[in-house]
C-alpha cells in the first residue's frame, strides 16, 4: 500500500507568547531535511555531544536554567535546541546560534566521545520489556519504518576529531539549523 505523505502546516517564524513569569521556556530548530541534510546514526552521536558538552555547560551551569538540550527526531527530521524555567532569553538564542562555531572549534576527547557513542546506543536500543517491544514493533510497522534504518550511517566515530566530518554542509549547515524557527514562552 502506498505510505501516506503528511505535510506540515505553515507556522508562524520566530513566535513568542508572555506569561506571568520570570523564566522562560525557549525553543529553536528547523527540519533538517530542507536543509539539504540525510541525518545517520551520527547525528545522534553529535546530538549527544551538544547535550553533555555544550548545552549543559553553557544553558543550565552558566545561563542558569532549570534545564535545557536538544532533541533529534530522526522520521521528521527535526533537530531542536529547548531550555525551560530560563532566567535568560536572549543569551540562551547565542548559545544555541553558536553551536556550529563550539562544533567546529572544539577538540573532543576519546572519553567523551566514547560516553556520547554510549549515550547514543542507549537511546536508539533502549532496554524494553517483551509488552513494549512489541508496540515499538508496531509504530514502526504502522509508519513503514524498517528497524535497521535506526542504524542507518554509523554511530561509532573512530577518533575524536571525526566528530566534525559528520556536520550538515560543515558549518553552514549547522549555521543554517540555528537560524531556523524560534518559539519562547515567558
Amino acid at each position: 500500500p502506498a505510505r501516506p505523505v503528511w505535510k506540515l502546516l505553515d507556522a508562524p517564524r520566530g513566535e513568542g507568547l508572555t506569561i506571568p513569569a520570570k523564566v522562560n521556556y525557549v525553543v529553536k530548530g528547523a527540519l533538517l531535511p530542507q536543509l539539504g541534510y540525510a541525518a545517520t546514526g551520527s547525528t545522534y552521536v553529535v546530538k549527544s555531544h551538544l547535550d553533555i558538552n555544550w548545552l549543559w555547560h553553557k544553558v543550565r551551569v552558566q545561563g542558569g536554567a532549570y534545564g535545557g538540550g536538544c532533541v533529534f527526531d530522526r522520521r521528521a527530521g527535526l533537530f531542536a535546541y529547548y531550555s525551560y524555567r530560563d532566567p535568560n532569553l536572549t543569551e540562551t538564542l547565542d548559545v544555541f546560534d553558536a553551536t556550529a562555531d563550539f562544533l567546529t572549534s572544539t577538540d573532543i576527547t576519546a572519553s567523551d566521545l566514547e560516553r556520547c557513542i554510549i549515550g547514543t546506543i542507549g537511546e536508539i536500543e533502549p532496554f524494553r520489556l517483551p509488552d513494549n517491544r512489541g508496540f515499538a514493533a508496531l509504530q514502526r510497522h504502522l509508519v513503514g519504518d524498517v528497524h535497521q534504518t535506526l542504524h542507518s550511517g554509523n554511530c561509532f566515530i573512530n577518533a575524536p576529531g571525526q566528530l566534525r566530518f559528520v556536520l550538515p554542509e560543515g558549518p553552514t549547515g549547522w549555521r543554517s539549523a540555528t537560524g531556523g524557527n524560534a518559539l519562547v514562552y515567558g
